[in-house]
């Protein structure tokens, strides 16, 4: 595959993957507050959440991801170290806004629209650019 490609796929996986969490976030709002959130609200929320997403999240689990892909780990070790490091950016947001309550519905709210496409840019990012490292013996 070559490098526009995987690039190609990268983004379109980044932005489905913040379509997922703007998704959940939609019904997320109607499972801890049993309400449905106002058109206008919500298109400001997923609007400043997308610059939050691009700017910030989606290049730092990127990053994660490249430094764990260049380190000499076993290859399944890769794999846990990205996912893991995938959710702890998809963490930070919540926790930041929510003023480290992450049980209170807010910091769940957001923990749906954060957590999921962190997780999924993760996977992502492994699938499109996995180095394996060679096993000696």
């Amino acid at each position: 595959m070559n490098t526009i490609t995987k690039y190609t796929l990268a983004a379109i996986g980044t932005i489905l993957a913040y379509v997922v969490g703007a998704w959940l976030y939609q019904k997320g709002s109607q499972v801890f507050f049993n309400q449905t959130i106002h058109e206008s609200e919500y298109r400001g929320i997923v609007i400043t959440s997308f610059f939050l997403y691009i700017i910030i999240m989606a290049p730092a689990v990127f990053f994660g991801g490249y430094l764990i892909n260049q380190s000499s780990l076993n290859n399944a070790f890769k794999w846990i170290f990205t996912v893991i490091i995938s959710l702890v950016v998809g963490l930070i947001f919540p926790f930041l806004a929510s003023g480290g309550q992450l049980s209170s519905p807010e910091g769940q709210l957001l923990l749906c629209f954060f957590i999921p496409p962190a997780f999924i840019i993760g996977i992502i990012y492994k699938l499109l650019f996995f180095k394996r490292t060679l096993q000696t013996q």
